[in-house]
């Protein structure tokens, strides 16, 4: 957007004298044609070089609003009151970013694979920045539509819970994990604060992969019991949360893996306790049966929800209606 140095406006009038009624020649800019003329500086120069161009050229302007622009207010709104200057300086630097990391991914592809990626890095970039986009604006739309159906206007998110929502969520492509990204947003948006979303709950999410999540929710499901209008916890062991879990992902225990699947299950309840979602208690229960004396007794290792873990899974869930218990 700087004007022209006296060479580059020299090398333009040049180019311009030799393609001139010989060739095609395209010309692209996001300054107006009536700015031109000042960006060129040279008053004689730049007649001569806008003489032919302007006056005998097939002239196209786009005009509508930048799309980045409408994404980045609605952020804008979520994340809390920006004035416009404040996002026009957001759209303005993004373009500088980007180009940072372009350069940066242009200088790790050369030195990990070396001169044939050296052109890769830009086109990568500009693919992964691109698939970002899609997915928070998909995310976005996806909670504010959940907040509508509630009859909530989504309300401001403090910036060190929101850009790390936003940011983490853009890199899911899993459609189920999009999903639950998408209910945290609507969460931590929602200014009614049914649900209180922490800034911890992101590294949670982070970590788990779809089958993690669904087993994390049947846990959730089953343990919420109900009875006569009373929620009361039911403790799980560890068989029994081995068979919820190859149940709920619909894992075939198969004569030939029947150790991996075993493991898997194994791995997602150590995660969900390594986490705090889940607890390991134990109980002591009197134990009977023939020969046994009635004051004997056996300790069992039980399973259950911490309080982390029931906040977390509500508020990966779609926000509530006002006066409903909770799901």
């Amino acid at each position: 957007m700087a004007r022209l140095e006296d060479h580059e406006r020299r090398a333009f009038w040049e180019i311009g004298e030799d393609r001139y009624q010989t060739r095609s020649t395209i010309l692209t800019s996001q300054l107006p044609v009536a700015d031109w003329h000042r960006h060129i500086g040279d008053p004689t120069l730049a007649d001569g070089i806008l003489d032919r161009p302007v006056h005998s050229a097939h002239r196209i302007e786009l005009r509508g609003v930048l799309w980045r622009f409408l994404a980045l207010k609605w952020f804008a709104r979520i994340l809390g009151a920006m004035t416009l200057d404040e996002q026009e300086l957001i759209v303005k630097t993004a373009g500088e970013v980007s180009k940072q990391a372009v350069e940066a991914s242009a200088r790790f592809f050369d030195a990990t694979f070396g001169e044939p990626l050296r052109e890769l890095g830009g086109l990568w970039a500009d693919k992964i920045r691109f698939r970002r986009w899609i997915n928070r604006t998909k995310m976005a739309a996806k909670a504010e539509a959940m907040l509508h159906a509630v009859g909530v206007e989504p309300g401001a998110i403090p910036l060190n819970l929101g850009v790390p929502l936003l940011e983490s969520g853009s890199l899911v492509e899993d459609p189920s994990l999009q999903e639950l990204w998408a209910n945290l947003l609507a969460n931590a948006a929602d200014p009614r604060e049914v649900v209180k979303v922490s800034p911890a709950f992101l590294g949670i999410l982070r970590d788990l992969l779809p089958r993690q999540a669904k087993f994390l929710e049947e846990v959730y499901k089953g343990q919420m019991t109900r009875l006569s209008g009373y929620v009361y916890p039911v403790k799980f062991d560890r068989v029994r949360l081995r068979h919820m879990y190859t149940s709920v992902n619909e894992v075939v225990l198969d004569e030939e893996m029947p150790v991996l699947a075993y493991r898997e299950a194994e791995f997602a309840i150590d995660l969900l306790l390594r986490h705090g979602l889940l607890q390991d208690t134990f109980e002591v229960v009197p134990h009977s049966g023939p020969g046994i004396s009635p004051t004997e007794s056996v300790g069992l290792h039980k399973m259950e929800l911490t309080h982390l873990g029931y906040f977390f899974i509500r508020a990966c869930r779609p926000p509530e209606p006002s006066n409903s218990p909770p799901a």
